[in-house]
């Protein structure tokens, strides 16, 4: 937790960022640190066979303990699968909506968990006692990648 940076090199955002939908940068929340691990069955030959196996994805978002976080716990309760989207390096216009990004991470699944760590966190703003640690794990029931020039490839996962 020491290492917790104020420079936005991905957001998250609750929505998927590719339906065409312009999200705000008041919408997003800093990403500190996020992980996933795709697997498949290989052959002798090493040729992938059979559906990719169940995929959780985990990460951490910086955020302040007032209600910010509702729809994620909101989410944890719904029985169908919702979507987040990591975008990355995203530009915002004058007016907070976002412009452009580099690349993204949409995906769709199932929030099984939300961990708080609240308490003192060492950032290089004046106001860390008020900033709390929020760690997610997603189920992850597919996975989009979207890149340069909106060229998108998505993961169907088997779970």
């Amino acid at each position: 937790m020491s290492n917790l940076s104020n420079n936005t090199k991905a957001s998250l955002f609750l929505d998927d960022i590719t339906s065409g939908i312009t999200p705000s940068k008041d919408k997003s929340y800093t990403v500190q640190s996020f992980n996933y691990r795709c697997e498949r069955k290989r052959n002798t030959m090493g040729m992938p066979y059979g559906p990719t196996g169940k995929t959780y994805l985990r990460f951490s978002v910086k955020t302040l303990p007032d209600g910010h976080l509702k729809d994620l716990y909101n989410r944890m309760y719904e029985t169908t699968s919702s979507t987040l989207s990591f975008a990355f390096d995203a530009t915002f216009d004058p007016n907070g909506q976002m412009s452009d990004y580099e690349t993204a991470l949409v995906v769709e699944g199932f929030i099984t968990s939300v961990e708080e760590t609240y308490g003192s966190l060492p950032t290089e703003t004046t106001d860390a006692n008020s900033l709390m640690l929020t760690s997610v794990e997603f189920l992850a029931k597919a996975i989009t990648y979207v890149g340069s020039g909106n060229k998108m490839k998505t993961l169907n996962i088997n779970f």
